[in-house]
């Protein structure tokens, strides 16, 4: 599971922080289980996004879509993250 979150508006002199965003997501506390796979041949997994040898799972995105910036990094990051690349993220 990868999530993908685009933080609209950064343009907007109101706007939140990514900071402020990524804690009232709770992002750092996201944990996708697979448990019962040993059926399917696959080994159980629990991925801690906040631990360091582990890769995170998340990526806050800033964007505008009125100013034109933003969106389409989210996305080149998904595709990169489901290709199986290694790229930065958080």
């Amino acid at each position: 599971m990868q999530i993908l979150v685009i933080a609209n508006k950064c343009e907007a002199a109101d706007r939140a922080s990514l900071a402020d965003i990524a804690r009232a997501l709770d992002l750092d506390n996201i944990k996708t289980t697979r448990l019962n796979t040993a059926e399917r041949g696959e080994s159980p997994m629990v991925i801690m996004p906040h631990h360091p040898e582990v890769p995170r799972i998340w990526h806050l995105q800033a964007a505008s879509a009125h100013a034109g910036y933003g969106v389409l990094d989210g996305l080149e990051w998904l595709y990169h993250v489901l290709e199986g690349d290694t790229v930065r993220s958080g």
